[in-house]
């Protein structure tokens, strides 16, 4: 029967760790909406401000993502690709399958755990503003503004899916 007291001592730092990662997540999300907050007010609220924050968001989680990656996982445990810093062009960076969670990437190692809770899941989580790009939706439909719904509804998914891999691709490229 194992020592009560050895369970206890792993289940009390198995917390004291979430709890670092929920410190260091909500830090990050309160600086991101800030940011994005300081941002709306200097630009100006509206859909095209949503798309320059989704879109800027997007293309700093790719770059983060990458560098975090390529830079701090030098265990080996990495699910990119083993043959990634091999390739040179963008294409081959997305040939392979990188849909996993980001977050689940870095798992295995505590400053990516904490880099990526800080800047990932909480700065850019609480930067970027798809539940704002949802809202608009509706209220650009209210207001009959249908060429606004359509940038926002198409192009503003398209330009931050494009910024995520030009930010992976910048990544990778100033890493090597």
């Amino acid at each position: 029967m194992p020592d009560c007291r050895l369970v206890w001592h792993a289940a009390g730092l198995l917390i004291m760790q979430n709890i670092t990662l929920f410190f260091w997540v909500a830090l990050g999300g309160g600086l991101g909406s800030t940011t994005r907050f300081m941002l709306s007010h200097s630009v100006g609220s509206g859909h095209l401000t949503t798309l320059l924050i989704n879109v800027l968001g997007a293309g700093l989680m790719g770059y983060l993502f990458m560098m975090l990656e390529l830079r701090l996982r030098k265990d080996g445990q990495s699910r990119l690709p083993k043959k990634l810093a091999q390739h040179t062009s963008a294409k081959a960076l997305y040939e392979k399958d990188m849909t996993l969670q980001a977050v689940d990437h870095f798992r295995s190692r505590k400053r990516l755990s904490i880099l990526s809770a800080f800047l990932l899941t909480g700065f850019l989580g609480g930067f970027t503003t798809f539940s704002a790009y949802s809202l608009f939706n509706v209220i650009l439909l209210q207001q009959a503004n249908y060429q606004g719904f359509f940038i926002n509804l198409v192009i503003t998914p398209l330009l931050a899916f494009a910024c995520f891999l030009t930010g992976c691709f910048l990544a990778f490229k100033t890493n090597r």
